[in-house]
């Protein structure tokens, strides 16, 4: 049997050793759970993120599953939120699914979510709501409950899809993108003080991912500035649903990971501390109703992309040791 293993010269680096453990962490444990319990959809995630073989063409057969006939997605992608229609919300957990694969049928589910997004602009507003109107009739968390669109500011999620529109642009006809992407960058310049929930961070971090150089640099150090004030450096808050700091510097490559290391390292400590049992990480939340469905089924769907999530960000600070050869039981 082959062994994935957590990278013992960091981990001896750091002082971060797990006795329950020993000294190497065995994911073998963590597959066999994700493929019994989660989605398939995840588990290829975690495949491929474990192995240096690609199991592109899979992540995107279990993806499909979910794309509706307008091209968005929907059918409880983002497991809080089970009504089958598109959303922005579930579109958006497509388009981070998508960046992490490489297939030739890539290009066409882009094309088809740049015509989703912009089939629901609103043009009064110049923004996007996140779920649809019928969101009520179906199971869900218990902040999606009434008239939650009107609950999100402005900047959750439009500059998200704007700049994902923006950066997809050869797609494109007869839509205002440029002058969009210039009102959401004043709107930034002028109103990111006003910003005090990650999530609106969050999105205006991947819409400034996304633009040229020269947008970039007039937003640089705001976005700075507003991640040292809102990133969680308290270890005791990691455990509620805290901006952790991988959430925010997510790469070495980030102009605040030099200044923050011993904080990722310390919050890359916590995440291997916090694995269940059955070497993998369970959500943090529950919905606060429908807890029969939510304990039975939609934790372990949020188990598995979870897992894949936080797999993938101890392996962007060099955590994993990837295997040539792993065997599939």
């Amino acid at each position: 049997m082959h062994y994935f293993v957590i990278s013992l010269s960091n981990l001896l680096n750091c002082g971060i050793i797990n006795e329950r453990r020993g000294d190497t962490m065995n994911l073998n444990n963590t597959l066999s759970y994700v493929k019994e319990k989660g989605r398939k959809l995840d588990y290829y995630l975690i495949l491929n993120q474990l192995s240096k073989q690609s199991y592109d063409e899979e992540i995107i057969d279990e993806l499909l599953k979910y794309q509706n006939d307008d091209y968005g997605f929907g059918q409880g992608l983002e497991p809080d939120v089970q009504t089958p229609s598109s959303s922005v919300l579930a579109s958006n957990i497509a388009i981070k699914i998508l960046n992490d694969v490489a297939s030739p049928r890539k290009e066409g589910i882009i094309k088809g979510l740049v015509n989703y997004f912009i089939s629901q602009y609103i043009p009064e507003t110049r923004s996007f709501n996140f779920v649809p109107n019928n969101v009520n009739d179906f199971p869900r968390a218990i902040w999606w409950n009434g008239d939650v669109n009107s609950n999100f500011g402005y900047f959750n999620p439009t500059p998200e899809v704007v700049g994902f529109l923006f950066m997809n642009r050869a797609y494109i006809e007869n839509f205002e993108i440029e002058s969009l992407v210039d009102f959401v960058s004043e709107k930034i310049i002028c109103e990111i003080s006003k910003i005090n929930k990650p999530h609106s961070l969050y999105s205006v971090i991947k819409f400034y991912e996304n633009l040229d150089s020269k947008r970039q640099n007039n937003l640089r150090n705001l976005i700075i500035d507003k991640t040292k004030e809102l990133i969680s450096t308290n270890r005791d808050e990691w455990k509620n649903y805290a901006p952790q700091p991988y959430k925010l510097i997510t790469s070495k490559g980030h102009p605040l990971y030099f200044e923050y290391k011993d904080t990722i390292n310390e919050n890359m400590e916590f995440l291997l501390e916090s694995i269940s049992d059955n070497s993998v990480w369970m959500p943090e939340w529950n919905w606060g109703q429908f807890e029969e469905l939510y304990f039975s089924n939609i934790q372990y769907k949020w188990m598995g992309f979870l897992t894949f999530e936080r797999l993938k960000i101890l392996d962007v600070f060099g955590y994993l040791d990837k295997q040539d050869d792993f065997e599939i039981e």
